[in-house]
């Protein structure tokens, strides 16, 4: 069965990963997909706030 997450699968594996978890655990522990997609969210936060502090490091120099 393909996910809805398998488009992130070439560039975000591990954002896929989670995506594909909290699919397949939906409807038998919810609890568990709403963890996995805080775990997608705190992922992609974790990204930009890299990508921002980068940016403000070389714009200083």
């Amino acid at each position: 069965m393909n996910s809805n997450f398998d488009f992130l699968q070439s560039e975000f594996p591990v954002l896929a990963t989670f995506g594909c978890q909290a699919e397949k655990y939906c409807f038998s522990d919810p609890n568990s997909c709403l963890m996995k997609l805080g775990m997608i969210g705190e992922s992609i936060e974790c990204k930009l706030l890299t990508q921002v502090v980068s940016l403000r490091y070389y714009r200083e120099k």
